[in-house]
């Protein structure tokens, strides 16, 4: 079974303690402190798989939710997820990242306001949503960051999550062609060739 909230949080924290082997490894990470299994290569492809009923807006973001962060015109094509640690005396939004304050690094950094994200003040990178899901494992957060997890996927539905979310990165790849970004277009492409790949998927 995925890790509950406050087994999560125990996960992040030891990992902070640790050596600093995330970088550019954000999703592995946040699956990871969850205890989910690989599914998806990246965190836009992770992001574009995620269910519109699973997508939760800003102002309803707690403890032991994720978050996708996203610049679609940055270096970085691939986007970002962390995951929600809680919330300052003043309400601001704390989240334990990778590669924030060191290379590989998993630290905790806090939103510099209400209405601001760290991502959004220090990499430009804007919200998007956050959610309780991830790789087809759904968990529940509750009102004070507890609760029980969703059972991972049978194998056959993970083929279905995976055929979906081709769907959706191809739909991406389009738009972001027609919307003359084409590194964006060319990482949406190469995490649809890792999907085919692993997944033995036909053209």
């Amino acid at each position: 079974m995925p890790n509950t909230t406050p087994e999560t949080m125990h996960f992040l924290k030891a990992a902070h303690a640790g050596p600093p082997v995330y970088h550019a490894l954000c999703l592995r990470l946040a699956r990871e402190a969850r205890g989910i299994a690989s599914l998806y290569p990246s965190a836009l492809t992770a992001q574009q798989a995620t269910p519109q009923d699973r997508r939760i807006s800003w102002g309803d973001v707690r403890k032991g939710h994720i978050a996708y962060f996203d610049d679609p015109t940055d270096g970085n094509s691939f986007g970002h997820i962390a995951t929600c640690a809680g919330r300052t005396a003043d309400g601001r939004r704390l989240w334990w990242t990778n590669d924030a304050k060191r290379s590989g690094g998993v630290d905790l950094v806090a939103d510099p306001s209400t209405d601001t994200s760290w991502f959004g003040a220090h990499w430009g990178d804007r919200f998007v949503f956050a959610s309780d899901w991830v790789n087809g494992v759904g968990f529940q957060v509750g009102p004070d960051g507890d609760g029980s997890s969703e059972p991972p996927p049978d194998p056959p539905e993970v083929n279905e999550l995976v055929r979906m979310a081709v769907q959706g990165l191809r739909k991406a790849a389009i738009n972001a062609e027609n919307n003359n970004r084409p590194k964006r277009a060319a990482a949406l492409k190469q995490d649809i060739e890792r999907l085919r790949r692993r997944y033995n998927l036909g053209a």
